[in-house]
């Protein structure tokens, strides 16, 4: 963390990607982008594979202890 600022959050098991039936001009002014999220299934990242390997070395530590 920088100067007490939180990091943008990325995910680890969804990917943003375009919605493919909303269109960017139909938005309210107040939202950026039209997007939807699809589950990463390649095989180091899926959630289920990682979770059948109970590998969770990379993932973010959510309940501290904090660093």
């Amino acid at each position: 963390m920088n100067n007490g600022e939180i990091p943008k959050f990325t995910g680890n098991f969804f990917r943003e990607i375009p919605h493919p039936y909303i269109k960017n001009n139909e938005l309210k002014h107040y939202e950026e982008k039209a997007v939807m999220y699809e589950l990463i299934e390649d095989e180091d990242k899926n959630y289920w594979a990682r979770r059948n390997r109970k590998d969770w070395s990379t993932m973010p530590n959510l309940w501290g202890p904090y660093d």
